[in-house]
């Protein structure tokens, strides 16, 4: 038998996960941001949700990345190679900057997300993976029967 002759089985398409906006601030609101670690999360969880940047582009984001002046980032997305510029909201602006001031470790890197322990190391996909999934599942938002994952914060944006 051909492969060709082997017919798959049809199996319907997953629509993504879509959380309201009422549901992200209850996210939001969950996040303990008088810790250090809580205040780096808040900072990824808000460009993950408001902006909608890829895991990988919150990991390799860098200081250079940010125009503070014009309220803008930019950068070249790791996935795609396409260049986009992204406005700066206050809210992820003040966010970072109370990261970098208060609780980023020193470190002579350029990335400004750094895991929370020693050796002082940029954050991997999967710190970030795991940051947001620990957030959604903290913030009691029903999650029953819908994915809970970082993905769900891009489907969201995609679907306004």
């Amino acid at each position: 038998m051909l492969l060709r002759e082997i017919k798959r089985k049809s199996q319907p398409e997953k629509l993504p996960s879509v959380y309201s906006s009422d549901e992200i601030r209850q996210m939001e609101r969950c996040i303990n941001k008088t810790k250090g670690t809580g205040k780096r999360n808040y900072a990824v969880f808000l460009l993950a949700s408001r902006l909608g940047l890829r895991s990988s582009d919150i990991c390799f984001l860098q200081f250079g990345n940010i125009d503070w002046d014009h309220n803008l980032i930019r950068l070249q997305q790791y996935k795609t190679k396409e260049d986009i510029e992204l406005s700066l909201f206050s809210v992820i602006g003040e966010a970072i900057i109370d990261y970098i001031r208060h609780c980023r470790p020193k470190s002579d890197r350029k990335t400004i997300f750094l895991t929370g322990t020693s050796p002082y190391t940029p954050m991997s996909r999967g710190n970030v993976f795991a940051i947001i999934k620990d957030i959604i599942s903290k913030s009691e938002v029903e999650i029953k029967n819908r994915s809970h994952g970082y993905h769900s914060l891009r489907h969201r944006l995609a679907s306004q």
